[in-house]
């Protein structure tokens, strides 16, 4: 083999070893969503909240919906890929952000409107609350364990969750 050639295969093989080609790299960092937990609003409008609790494990949300329930559109809080549907009515619906992050909304009234593998960005419409029950459950996923929801929502999304209930969280 001659030395130019032989220089040249040297430094692929050691931009390779060393910067990876991708590899092991994470697919969401790629897409633009950085490692951190992002400030989110709530998967509605906060005018449609009519009430909230959260979870005695401090692990979900469980907000309600004012108003007629039909006409009130759950959005994606956050760019990701839809990565679970569950359910046959109400769903469930989780979407990755990046991963460390996730989000899951579930009591989802109508069969979303992505499917898995797709691609979301926020404010994107996935789905309708659920007509029998106008509530819906919202949590956040930090490294694959569930943690307090208010950790990651906005502080206009705070302050409409407080306003129903005292919630011993961030």
């Amino acid at each position: 083999m001659n030395s130019k050639l032989t220089f040249a295969f040297t430094i692929l093989l050691a931009v390779t070893v060393f910067a990876g080609c991708g590899e092991g790299k994470d697919p969401y960092e790629i897409l633009g969503n950085s490692q951190a937990i992002p400030t989110i609003a709530l998967p509605m409008d906060v005018s449609n909240v009519g009430g909230a609790a959260i979870s005695a494990a401090k692990d979900r949300l469980d907000i309600t919906v004012a108003g007629t329930t039909a006409t009130v559109p759950l959005v994606s809080p956050v760019n990701g890929i839809v990565t679970a549907i569950d359910g046959v009515g109400p769903y469930t619906l989780t979407v990755f952000h990046n991963s460390r992050f996730s989000i899951q909304i579930g009591n989802l009234g109508t069969l979303p409107g992505v499917r898995v593998g797709d691609a979301v960005v926020e404010g994107q419409i996935l789905a309708a609350v659920y007509t029998i029950s106008p509530l819906i459950y919202f949590s956040v996923f930090q490294n694959g364990a569930a943690v307090c929801p208010l950790v990651a929502l906005n502080a206009t999304a705070r302050d409409r969750i407080r306003a129903f209930t005292p919630v011993p969280c961030p």
